[in-house]
């Protein structure tokens, strides 16, 4: 297990650098009010499923799936070593965001805050859905249909994060430019502690992220007969 996390890692290096100069870009691009809501959480998120979905293009590529026939390797091993992989991605994620967001207070871009946990907490649970979707779908079908799906998955999860933190906004005619405390707007807005949406989130999240799991394992494990 420790090995194939290894590979998914390996297989990307030339990957990280690109993830260094998006995350900065795109907190450049999301430094006005309103958009810099959810800047961390579009960030982390769109990098750790970049991630994801190059690594299954790459395995593709290389015609990995022949190779693990050749070995002494388990169909859950190969199907988990996708899923816990998505953590690393989004802990380099949160690394390179963070380390943008210091580096550009240095800089005329003052505005831009630091990244908070409750971002980290989000973009975890953007990309486990993601990737709950997507997994399924590339272990159950072709190379062609996942291409297709990978793309309008990426997509959605990018902007809807953003669209998140703007309809919270728009409902409550708040100032967008304090954007700090927005953990507070979410529980004004549902009438429930922000801590609490955000354990019962993860939960049913993790859930989710599980049943996609089983339902992968069954599929890898067809798609070999």
């Amino acid at each position: 297990m420790i090995n194939l996390l290894r590979k998914e890692i390996l297989i990307q290096r030339k990957s990280f650098f690109f993830a260094a100069s998006y995350s900065l870009f795109l907190l450049v691009v999301f430094n006005n009010p309103g958009y810099d809501l959810m800047a961390y959480v579009i960030g982390i998120t769109a990098i750790a499923i970049v991630f994801c979905m190059n690594a299954t293009s790459l395995d593709e590529r290389n015609k990995s799936s022949v190779i693990w026939r050749s070995l002494p390797i388990r169909h859950e091993d190969i199907v988990r070593s996708k899923y816990l992989s998505v953590f690393l991605y989004v802990i380099f994620g949160a690394v390179a965001m963070g380390a943008s967001g210091i580096l550009l207070q240095l800089t005329p871009l003052s505005g831009i805050r630091y990244i908070q946990i409750h971002d980290l907490i989000l973009a975890i649970i953007f990309t486990m859905l993601a990737m709950s979707i997507y997994y399924p779908i590339i272990f159950r079908f072709t190379n062609q249909t996942f291409r297709y799906a990978g793309m309008a998955i990426f997509l959605i999860f990018f902007f809807f994060p953003n669209f998140f933190g703007g309809l919270i906004l728009s409902r409550l005619h708040v100032n967008e430019n304090d954007v700090s405390g927005w953990p507070e707007i979410v529980q004004t807005l549902v009438g429930t502690p922000f801590i609490s949406l955000l354990i019962i989130a993860t939960l049913a999240t993790t859930a989710f992220y599980y049943v996609s799991y089983k339902l992968s394992v069954r599929f890898n494990k067809r798609l070999e007969l």
